[in-house]
């Protein structure tokens, strides 16, 4: 169905915006839920990305050739001794203004896996491919010409780059309320069009918990039911389950990304929340309040016993869950 999305006047006018350091705070809403969940996906912010990412950008039949990916100094032998065995290579992105420079480098899109003194890192096929990826992301101002070279050169499909580019060129790297009303199962949510539900949504595409590293792309695809991009995320989902080895925590992050859930952004910070956790993270300067329900409105906490904190937590509906 789609929605016609509505913006004020302030989005298109560079000159006026909001700064902010980038803020990701995060809880579980109760200690049952952080000891289901937890376990389960906490190694997609940590370990697994780099063993995935490195079997990925090593298959010569992915369309992903280079990924940025932000890690700690402390962390980079670590980094490449597992892109060396894979003979792939990297380079830093320089650290001047590098957050600012391309819609690939604007938090939250780095694949970030933590670490001291934090830096964002080019990692690709070869050293050639690298160079000019960075030199593509790093022109100023950005191109068109620039974006479409440093898209290819990630994977995007043409429909989803052709989709972004006017949020590239003006750096918004956050645009999921454009996504949600591009959605061909989206509609008006309680007659407001900055109020989005979204019925049939693809969890492979869900990017909403990119901030806290649990994504099956790497990319902003056009919609979240894009075919093409969810072909490259079961591509991604497969190298995680089966190739790597990591199919207990490939399953329960399908099932987190499956969770009813909803998405507030205003001004430049965002609210999500799911049955089980709550975030506050940075995002675009959206200059009226915008909401997006994933599926169906988000769902309150389940009833524990009294005093027991760290009761298991089953999913929701199993019956509907993507195990």
């Amino acid at each position: 169905m789609t929605v016609n999305p509505k913006f004020t006047d302030l989005r298109s006018k560079p000159d006026v915006s909001i700064d902010m350091t980038p803020v990701r705070k995060s809880n579980w809403k109760t200690g049952g839920a952080r000891d289901y969940w937890d376990p389960k996906i906490r190694k997609f912010r940590f370990n697994i990305p780099i063993e995935y990412l490195a079997e990925v950008l090593a298959d010569s039949d992915h369309p992903q050739d280079v990924a940025v990916i932000r890690i700690g100094e402390n962390r980079l032998m670590e980094l490449a001794g597992a892109l060396g065995d894979k003979d792939l290579s990297f380079n830093q992105i320089s650290n001047e203004d590098s957050s600012k420079t391309s819609i690939f480098t604007q938090y939250p899109n780095p694949v970030d896996v933590g670490g001291m003194n934090k830096q964002n890192i080019a990692i690709g096929i070869n050293g050639t491919v690298i160079d000019e990826f960075i030199e593509a992301i790093t022109t100023d101002p950005q191109t068109e010409e620039a974006y479409r070279t440093a898209a290819e050169y990630i994977g995007m499909p043409d429909c989803c780059t052709d989709f972004h580019v006017d949020n590239a060129l003006a750096l918004r790297g956050d645009p999921v309320y454009d996504i949600a009303c591009n959605t061909p199962s989206a509609e008006i949510h309680e007659d407001d069009r900055e109020n989005v539900l979204i019925r049939h949504p693809d969890p492979f595409l869900n990017i909403f918990w990119r901030y806290n590293g649990w994504r099956l792309i790497h990319h902003l695809p056009c919609s979240f039911e894009c075919e093409e991009s969810g072909e490259i995320a079961r591509r991604n989902y497969d190298a995680i389950s089966d190739v790597c080895g990591h199919k207990h925590e490939a399953e329960h992050l399908l099932a987190w990304l499956d969770q009813p859930m909803e998405w507030t952004g205003y001004h430049s910070l965002v609210n999500m929340r799911n049955a089980y956790g709550i975030g506050s993270y940075t995002t675009d300067n959206y200059w009226s309040k915008k909401n997006i329900v994933w599926k169906k409105p988000h769902q309150d906490k389940p009833d524990f016993e009294p005093n027991h904190l760290t009761t298991p937590l089953e999913p929701l509906d199993p019956d509907r869950g993507a195990f």
